[in-house]
């Protein structure tokens, strides 16, 4: 959980730095085109296209489009809110999960499992949105002491 933090913190910096000269949309584009470029060898070396053959061509493409989406949403998001409400959001991803599981699943998580669930997502995202979301009532003072 501290590794996924910490990486998610700097993408959260690393992205909102280079959103100051490159539109969401363009950092989507370089993004996947890097990721394109990593994948390639990968692929060709263990025997080509054939490998990625699948008859479930429509689901991917929507799974893939969603997610796309998400991410230019993400991205944009990043310079319109603090980073502290952007890492708040990103606490809230285990109660969409469960969410989203349980509808396309067709499962029905049990009071038991889902209690963990519940009370592990209180202790992330209250906490974090009490501290972030506050308004701030410091001055800031270019002037030092």
């Amino acid at each position: 959980m501290s590794g996924w933090l910490a990486l998610m913190l700097v993408m959260v910096v690393a992205g909102r730095e280079v959103m100051r000269e490159l539109s969401a949309f363009q950092l989507m584009e370089l993004r996947s085109s890097i990721g394109f470029c990593f994948l390639l060898p990968v692929i060709l070396l263990n025997g080509g296209l054939s490998i990625v053959k699948t008859k479930r061509l429509p689901w991917h493409a929507a799974r893939n489009l969603t997610h796309y989406g998400a991410q230019l949403g993400w991205f944009y998001a990043l310079t319109l809110i603090p980073i502290g409400q952007v890492v708040t959001i990103e606490f809230t991803m285990v109660i969409w999960a469960a969410i989203l599981a349980a509808m396309f699943l067709g499962g029905r998580p049990a009071n038991v499992k889902s209690a963990p669930l519940g009370a592990d997502a209180r202790r992330f995202t209250k906490f974090p949105a009490r501290i972030n979301t506050a308004p701030s009532t410091v001055k800031a003072s270019s002037r030092s002491p």
